[in-house]
Parts: C-alpha cells; sequence; structure tokens
C-alpha cells in the first residue's frame, strides 16, 4: 500500500471529522489535512505541489463554491502559482443532477458522492487512486 495525503475541504466540522474517521479507518497509511474555508485550502493545495493523493470537496463552502476553487486552482495552474491540480472527490449533501452533470464536466473530479460519506464509498475512492 501506497502512503498518501488527504485534503478534506468542507465547511461543516462534524462532516470532516466523519470523513477522517471513515478514511482512517480504510486506509492506515495516509496523513490527512483539514480546511474550513475555501482560500487557505487552495493555498495549501497550491504550496504542496504534488504531495497531496486526492482531495474531498465540499460543494457548499462559506466563502465561495467547490466550483470556484477548481476554477481557481485550474488559473493558478495557467499562471504558474500552482503546479497540478490533484484528483478530487466532490463530497457534497447536495443530490441536484445538475451538480452531478457539471461534476463530468471537470477532468479532475474523479467521484462523486453524495453525503452522507459512507465507508464503502471510501473504499472505491482508495481503489480508484491506489491506495486500497
Amino acid at each position: 500500500m501506497n502512503c498518501g495525503e488527504i485534503l478534506l475541504v468542507d465547511d461543516d466540522p462534524i462532516s470532516l471529522f466523519i470523513t477522517e474517521t471513515i478514511i482512517a479507518s480504510a486506509a492506515s497509511d495516509v496523513c490527512t489535512h483539514q480546511y474550513e474555508d475555501a482560500s487557505p485550502a487552495v493555498d495549501f493545495i497550491c504550496a504542496c505541489e504534488e504531495n497531496l493523493t486526492v482531495i474531498f470537496l465540499d460543494i457548499n463552502l462559506k466563502d465561495r463554491t467547490g466550483w470556484e476553487v477548481i476554477d481557481e486552482l485550474r488559473e493558478r495552474v495557467k499562471d504558474g502559482t500552482c503546479k497540478h491540480i490533484p484528483p478530487i472527490v466532490v463530497l457534497t449533501s447536495s443530490i441536484a443532477l445538475s451538480d452531478k452533470k457539471k461534476a463530468e464536466q471537470y477532468e479532475e473530479v474523479i467521484h462523486f458522492i453524495s453525503k452522507p460519506f459512507k465507508p464503502e464509498h471510501c473504499q472505491e475512492v482508495m481503489h480508484k487512486i491506489g491506495l486500497k
């Protein structure tokens, strides 16, 4: 099993706790980082260069949407202030088909999960990114 660094971006502390707990039980060789606000999360992603394995990103954040986060990361890659965008798992309370379709338009998004986050979701993602 490979080691991995995982970033959780969600403005709900309970959701962050649940997601981190499920990830920790599914993959022992991971380190998670958490942000409740998008701006410091974007800075962290760009500072990590290629060390992040995957990002779990909520769509509805306090300071902007998850879509805006991805768009900003794309802009930063274009202007050279961010090296690359790690794979993104959209983890959201939204059940709207329009959000799922929008996620499909982003090549960086490898999975769309409607909350609640469950162990089987985690296993699917870990398998997809090579951590399990």
